[in-house]
């Protein structure tokens, strides 16, 4: 397992600025304009030159996205969270706490889950960004909360561990963008929190 900051000198060139986490494109778009196709199709590293002025042309089209949401509590440990056009949510203690809850989703579990669903979005944009195939894509993520070395309560480590079944030879660009996918996803790039990522590649079985 790789953490994000292990990767860094490895995938130093594909490192969002900060014009770019703030611009029109999302994480995912920034980074599939940051990196090019070869010509098999892999990706790969963008040249210096490709790159040079791209800063000064995002500035241009900043932007701050906003995403509003309201909790309502509805006693005890419960609540139900909304947001426009979207379904109510029921959320509560988590069953790990005293006086949690069994049957709903807990602010932890959904932590953990944004983490988890914002990296497999991510995946996938530059999946097919760069023409990898992707026949599935799995993501079964963990993570652990204890005292941490500053003395609070909170999350230590979150770990993804992901399966992808692709096309040969695309097994090595879809590793590639496996790793690329945590160093552009937005709820991860939010959290200082470590996020590891362990990707299991297998060519899908083809049936006569």
């Amino acid at each position: 397992m790789r953490t994000i900051r292990d990767t860094t000198a490895r995938l130093d060139s594909s490192r969002l600025t900060a014009a770019e986490r703030q611009s029109n494109e999302s994480p995912a778009e920034a980074l599939v304009r940051r990196y090019g196709k070869s010509a098999s199709g892999s990706v790969s590293p963008p040249s210096v030159a490709s790159r040079a002025g791209g800063d000064d042309a995002l500035m241009t089209t900043l932007k701050t996205h906003r995403f509003a949401t309201a909790v309502r509590w509805s006693g005890d440990h419960l609540m139900h969270v909304s947001a426009a056009g979207r379904p109510e949510l029921t959320v509560g203690a988590s069953a790990e706490f005293r006086g949690g809850l069994e049957d709903v989703w807990s602010p932890e579990d959904l932590l953990v889950a944004a983490v988890a669903s914002s990296y497999a979005i991510t995946l996938s944009a530059l999946a097919a960004s760069h023409g990898v195939p992707l026949h599935s894509l799995d993501v079964v993520a963990a993570g652990d909360a204890t005292r941490r070395v500053e003395g609070s309560f909170g999350f230590t480590v979150i770990e993804l561990d992901v399966s992808i079944a692709t096309d040969r030879p695309h097994e090595d660009s879809a590793r590639t963008i496996a790793e690329l996918a945590a160093e552009g996803c937005l709820v991860t790039a939010s959290l200082s929190t470590p996020v590891r990522v362990s990707a299991e590649i297998h060519a899908a079985s083809r049936t006569a």
